[in-house]
Formats: C-alpha cells, structure tokens, sequence
C-alpha cells in the first residue's frame, strides 16, 4: 500500500495514557513465523480493563441523542443539562445531525462535522454545517475508533482482538486481520474443532451455531464468522486460548 507508515514508536502490546499513533492507523506486519497481520490503534474509554487477547468491538455512538440548545450555530453545539466532558467526547470524535426540529429534512440534518473542542455544555466542531442548528435539533455524537468488550451479537461492529491489557482511558494496538497466537475462547465444557468459524461472544470467540436453509440475510449471528480456529480444543481443555485466523477487515 503507498504511502502507508511502516515505522511505529511501540511494541504490539505496549499500552500508553497518551497516543503516540494516530487513532485508527493500520500497521501491518510481515514475518516468518506468522505471515501478514494487521492491527489498528485505539483507545479504550470504558470503566474497565479490556483484557489481553479479547474480543472487543467498536463503541460506536458516544451520545445518541442530543438535542440543541438555544444559541448554537453552525459552528458549535450548546446542550441545556448533563456534559460532554463526563459523555467523555474528544477532539477528533464526529457529529451529525439526524433530524431537524421541524421535522422537515431542513438543513443541517444529515451533515456532519469532526470535534475540535470540548466543554461541559459545548462541543466546536469544523467544517461548519451549512446552517445554525436550532433548537431541539437532533445530534448523534460518534467514538473515533474506540472499542468495548464485544457482545454476543451480528458481526457488523466487531473488530479484533486488544494484544495488550487495555486499561481505561488508555491506547494500543488491537489485531484485525490473520494468526493471532491465543485468542479468548469459550469456556471449557465445548470443544472446538480445528477450523471450526467462529463467531462473537462476550469478549470471546465462540463456534459457530447451526444455521437455517437459505437463512442469508446477515442478521443470525451465525451467518458472519470473524476467525477461523487454526487448531482443536477438548472441550476439557482448562486454558482457554487459541490460535486463529482473524477476518475483521
């Protein structure tokens, strides 16, 4: 890939308060041991540790509706009660807006802007919509690649596995895409069969269930897989790790 950076500050799993990437920057590795991986940057702004080798998904909407104060323009968006500092939005994350009070699809609903500055009760953001939001417009605010535990459900926003322990309000490389050496699994009680597809579960991979005739319209959970087991486990095996091929991006 041209122009891709190939020259990173950190080890795979170190785990920094402060970025030293830009969130979200692919880093792919090429070795003989394991082939080509890819792993991405990203924070973590839960309550808790992501653990090592989970299964995390993207956090996705940081405040799903927001509706608009008086006075906001086409620049800055003011709320009457709570805080986007405590809703932890960031530089960087996106704004859209998703209806218009009058319920008419009047500008600015459906454009978007990117955070450039963070209050309690407003958030700047640039580039500027085409017009001042009015009041009770609605506002969806979005996490810039920032992941949470996963959960057993369609695949859609699932996307690695964290390689360090992720503490909270912290940054590190998770991995995307080939052999990840130890992966969390299901408990023991189910074995897995090598090159068994595997599927999400909460903050681990689980076997794939059966899956109906002609049931093809990508909303079973069963119907996506994200990794493929590169060996068995008996369903007795106590440690709970396996090496996989990861398909997230």
């Amino acid at each position: 890939m041209a122009g891709l950076k190939t020259i990173f500050t950190g080890a795979l799993d170190r785990i920094d308060s402060t970025p030293l990437e830009e969130l979200g920057a692919l880093r792919i590795e090429l070795d003989n041991a394991y082939g080509e991986r890819w792993f991405r940057y990203v924070q973590n702004r839960t309550s808790g540790t992501l653990a090592a080798d989970s299964l995390v998904m993207l956090d996705g909407e940081a405040i799903s509706a927001i509706t608009a104060a008086a006075n906001s323009t086409n620049t800055y968006a003011l709320r009457a009660s709570g805080s986007f500092v405590t809703d932890k939005m960031e530089v960087g994350d996106m704004l859209t807006v998703v209806d218009d009070a009058g319920a008419a699809g009047a500008a600015p609903e459906g454009e978007y802007s990117v955070i450039t500055k963070v209050a309690a009760l407003r958030v700047d953001f640039s580039p500027a919509i085409s017009a001042n939001l009015a009041v009770n417009d609605t506002i969806t605010f979005i996490k810039r690649w920032s992941v949470i535990a996963s959960a057993a459900e369609i695949c859609a926003r699932h996307c690695g596995a964290v390689m360090g322990a992720l503490l909270t309000e912290s940054y590190g490389w998770m991995q995307t895409k080939g052999i990840y050496r130890g992966a969390n699994v299901v408990a023991a009680g189910t074995a897995i069969a090598e090159g068994a597809r595997l599927v999400p579960g909460t903050a681990i991979l689980v076997p794939r269930g059966a899956i109906a005739a002609n049931a093809n319209d990508g909303t079973d959970i069963a119907e996506v897989t994200i990794a493929r087991a590169l060996q068995s486990l008996a369903s007795d095996t106590v440690r709970r790790k396996c090496i996989v091929d990861l398909q997230c991006e």
